[in-house]
């Protein structure tokens, strides 16, 4: 799959209204500085990560729990801030890196769709042992 397809259609087209009513990714801030929808990027991450093969679920992170929020709601596990994107995930499958590529892939698509220039940094919380125990081989990798 290319990281131009990893967007998934809502996210893909709600960002793209947003861009349409001139107003790239978002909503103006007070004082008329140019800003974006922090709840909507987070959405569009969360649904697109929780999409790639590997991982589990969000996570909130040890300690301080970490979460975009936004009028309206949260979204646990992502973080949309000034400087960059956080995603935490917990994953299911070896080996790691791929999946991790994989959902930086999806973030950078979506703050791409969003006109919103960000570092991205995936967090890898924990890897689920009974889903590996589960898999096929038993969760060795081998190579």
């Amino acid at each position: 799959m290319s990281a131009d397809r990893m967007l998934p259609v809502g996210a893909e087209s709600a960002l793209a209204a947003a861009a349409r009513r001139g107003r790239p990714g978002g909503r103006r801030r007070a004082g008329g500085a140019a800003g974006f929808d922090r709840g909507s990027v987070a959405r569009a991450v969360a649904a697109g990560v929780t999409s790639v093969p590997g991982v589990r679920r969000l996570d909130p992170g040890p300690g301080v729990e970490v979460a975009t929020h936004y009028a309206g709601g949260k979204v646990v596990g992502v973080e949309v801030g000034e400087q960059r994107l956080r995603v935490h995930v917990v994953l299911d499958r070896l080996p790691v890196g791929p999946v991790v590529h994989h959902v930086h892939a999806v973030a950078r698509t979506v703050l791409r769709a969003a006109a919103r220039a960000l570092p991205v940094e995936v967090v890898v919380e924990d890897v689920d042992g009974a889903a590996l125990r589960a898999a096929p081989g038993g969760g060795r990798v081998t190579g």
